[in-house]
């Protein structure tokens, strides 16, 4: 009889460790902790617990949404970014440095009447599963800089309800890795428009991603530029493509430069009257802030009112990557 009433009770502690785990098994965003919108602060979820590993994390409120820098190393199982919102305010999650390792899918607006945005300026996100820009939702990647590592499939507009849902990617910089790459299955709207960064797929992927070009659906440079395709040129073994900047420069919008004296060269636009000499000015520098603010550009600039089209420049030797952005107006 003792043998029987110690099991009983064991049970019962077993079915109520098990409901606790259940209950805990999905983070809510809510933004506790307004003061700088960090993922790594407990607050910010609804069980102040910050996501690991083994925890969905899910973002469905309107408005400000997580934000990950250095030192912050963000964990999550699957990643929902997904507000229902019927297509009017955006969640936004941003990366600007440090890490977001998500053991599961990425889904940004998977579900119907969801829309979300995927910021990454820097830093590393690492998808263990597929990632969804738009499913029955309306999705955004804004891609400005740092690496995106997808395994399995990259889907810009998955489409599974084919009367909903929308995916839009821009690479203005940084890297995107993946294995497999589908845009606007069944027919829904999907776009990707390639600047200054890259996008790698292991394996010869030129005749889908070729198409997509001739389609429209991929562009360089908001349609101003054009897009370079190639497979075992650039990279071993990979798909390599990238948006060519229709002054043609060199080195190319996102390309490094070696230290010591570097030609830039770039190509003249069409002059407004035919024959008439076009004039341009040039900017060199490895301060992002100070091309961005350009609040003052004497300090930076190379070439002033110069019909030319190249100028050589001294490079120092620096830590890091050093990255050749160009503009037109």
């Amino acid at each position: 009889m003792m043998r029987t009433r110690i099991l009983f009770l064991v049970m019962v502690s077993l079915v109520l460790l098990g409901l606790a785990q259940d209950g805990f098994a999905v983070e809510l965003w809510d933004d506790g902790d307004p003061s700088g919108h960090s993922w790594c602060v407990g607050a910010n979820w609804n069980h102040d617990l910050v996501p690991d590993s083994t925890l969905d994390a899910s973002i469905k409120l309107n408005g400000p949404g997580p934000v990950i820098e250095s030192p912050c190393a963000a964990e999550c199982k699957t990643l929902r970014l997904e507000p229902q919102s019927s297509f009017a305010t955006p969640s936004e999650l941003t990366i600007n440095s440090g890490s977001l390792t998500n053991y599961g899918a990425f889904l940004i607006g998977a579900a119907g009447n969801s829309v979300g945005t995927l910021n990454i300026n820097g830093g590393t996100v690492q998808v263990s599963d597929q990632c969804w820009v738009g499913n029955q939702g309306v999705a955004t990647l804004n891609m400005n800089g740092g690496e995106l590592n997808v395994p399995t499939n990259l889907w810009i507009s998955r489409g599974t309800n084919v009367a909903a849902g929308e995916g839009h990617a821009y690479l203005n910089g940084g890297t995107i890795y993946y294995n497999g790459f589908t845009m606007g299955n069944n027919g829904r709207p999907a776009t990707m428009d390639v600047a200054g960064g890259v996008l790698m797929i292991n394996g010869d992927w030129t005749t889908k991603v070729v198409g997509y070009v001739t389609s429209g659906w991929i562009t360089g440079y908001g349609g101003d530029g054009t897009v370079q395709v190639d497979y075992d040129v650039t990279n071993p073994s990979q798909t390599t493509v990238r948006g060519v900047h229709y002054l043609k420069p060199n080195p190319i919008d996102g390309g490094e430069a070696a230290s010591g004296m570097v030609e830039l060269s770039w190509t003249l636009p069409d002059p407004c009257v035919a024959g008439e000499p076009v004039s341009v000015d040039v900017y060199f520098t490895d301060n992002w802030e100070a091309l961005y603010s350009f609040t003052d550009p004497g300090a930076i600039r190379v070439v002033s009112g110069q019909n030319v089209t190249s100028v050589a420049v001294q490079t120092l030797p620096k830590v890091g990557t050093c990255l050749a952005r160009y503009f037109s107006f």
